[in-house]
């Protein structure tokens, strides 16, 4: 009996040592679970791409310290742009260097910090810099694919503090043909390293891919004569004084360079061309409305833009230069008669140079060779090439006289030395075709 007791108490004693270890065994349990594991950091293979980007200033030139590399994460790749700064903690670079869902999701801060990256090169005495943007202040609507119809192409990015450096002064002074702009474009040389390089552009008005650009303070200009990659988008165009007067946007469509080519009718060598917005027509931080001048609000659609092509191509003016010089070569060393050169349309496009007599100059130099009673009709011949003339373009596709044929003509004109000599006016013939009263000309015409 006594031996059964016992044997009952050790059997509880071992039932209530194995329940303890099981509750034991379910909290160890609990908070094991409740404590995350340890792990190593672990960084992306994106921000590895990001943290190796360099920028340096090409060597011989003093960059501005304010011109950065835009790195923008666009589905899994990086994308490169230019910009600069316009205030201390402020980028400007264009609205078409920015990916489609940037461009949407701008009022989303954490779109921007996550996907958009800036990098400042050595300059003087601040070292390299990458900072982080904060948020978009400014994202210009882009309509449509051509960069003609694009009022505005700018983005204003918020930037990390960081140590001063030079910003860029906007000029609203506008743009004039032929005008010499410095471009300081960021280029890459690999994936990660990139230079910032000057190049000297030449501003393109009246150009035949951007008939709405005529007067250099139109919403867009194109420029020409200088390297125009589409990844220098967001690159400062500036004046001769340092100012801030355009911004490059994009190269103009190569649909339309391999038209221009295919119709053989360049007269220099084509350079490339691009696009730029204009800084007279762009808002800035201090004043966000635009600049009230009637060509930054004239209107941008592809109606518009045909009918002033169509226009453009039909404009005598563009063969102004060839009418001065055919009168040269007609009044060079020709004694008698003035003359002037006319345009006669030669559908659809095309023109003729016509020679009309103006007056008779330095007629008394001259008269006396026929004699004291000279001739009713005095007949005399001359050769002058017979210019026929259609639409061609220059190196920045301005429009430019084209010469389709120039053989000589032999024109014979008649006059009535007498009647010069006694009223100082005459009929004069020239290859059939009579005027009939063509008089002296002023004493101080040529």
């Amino acid at each position: 009996m006594t031996k059964l007791r016992l044997a009952s108490r050790q059997g509880r004693g071992i039932v209530f040592l194995c329940l303890l270890a099981i509750s034991c065994g379910k909290e160890t349990k609990q908070i094991s679970d409740s404590i995350p594991p340890r792990r190593e950091p672990v960084t992306s293979d994106m921000e590895g791409q990001l943290s190796r980007q360099s920028l340096e200033c090409e060597t011989g030139l003093s960059c501005p310290s304010g011109v950065a590399k835009i790195v923008i994460v666009d589905r899994g790749r990086l994308k490169t742009c230019t910009g600069f700064l316009v205030n201390a903690l402020t980028v400007a670079t264009t609205a078409s260097c920015l990916t489609e869902s940037l461009r949407l999701s701008a009022e989303d801060p954490t779109l921007c910090q996550r996907d958009l990256h800036v990098f400042f090169a050595r300059s003087d005495f601040l070292g390299p810099a990458r900072v982080r943007c904060r948020k978009l202040l400014l994202v210009t609507p882009l309509e449509g694919k051509d960069p003609v119809l694009w009022r505005q192409d700018l983005v204003y990015v918020e930037i990390e503090p960081m140590a001063r450096r030079r910003a860029l002064r906007m000029d609203r002074g506008g743009v004039r043909d032929r005008e010499t702009l410095a471009m300081w474009r960021v280029e890459r040389e690999s994936d990660e390293v990139s230079f910032i390089r000057r190049a000297d552009c030449q501003v393109v008005l009246n150009s035949y891919v951007n008939p709405l650009s005529t007067s250099g303070f139109d919403p867009n200009f194109v420029i020409s004569g200088c390297d125009l990659r589409p990844s220098f988008q967001g690159a400062p165009l500036l004046s001769e004084g340092g100012g801030w007067v355009g911004t490059y946007s994009l190269p103009v469509d190569p649909a339309i360079i391999d038209a221009v080519l295919n119709r053989g009718r360049m007269t220099e060598t084509l350079l490339p061309v691009g696009h730029a917005s204009n800084a007279a027509c762009l808002p800035s931080l201090v004043d966000s409305n635009t600049p009230v001048r009637n060509e930054c609000n004239r209107s941008l659609n592809t109606v518009v833009f045909d009918v002033q092509r169509d226009l453009q191509l039909r404009n005598p003016a563009v063969y102004a230069g060839r009418l001065r010089e055919l009168e040269r070569l007609a009044n060079a060393t020709r004694d008698y008669l003035r003359w002037k050169a006319e345009l006669v349309p030669q559908p659809p496009q095309n023109f003729r140079i016509k020679l009309v007599p103006d007056c008779f100059k330095n007629v008394d130099a001259w008269i006396g060779r026929f004699g004291r009673n000279p001739d009713e009709d005095e007949p005399y011949t001359m050769e002058l090439p017979d210019w026929q003339l259609t639409v061609g373009h220059d190196s920045g596709l301005r429009l430019a006289p084209y010469v389709i044929q120039a053989p000589m003509r032999r024109l014979t004109v008649r006059f009535s030395p007498r009647a010069v000599k006694r009223q100082r006016v005459s009929h004069v013939t020239v290859g059939g075709e009579r005027y009939p009263r063509v008089g002296e000309c002023p004493t101080a015409a040529p």
